[in-house]
């Protein structure tokens, strides 16, 4: 679960502050 979660959101959290 939390493994398919941290790809997306390792790329989709630093592209929102960016």
């Amino acid at each position: 679960f939390l493994g398919g979660l941290i790809g997306p959101l390792m790329s989709l959290i630093p592209g929102l502050l960016k």
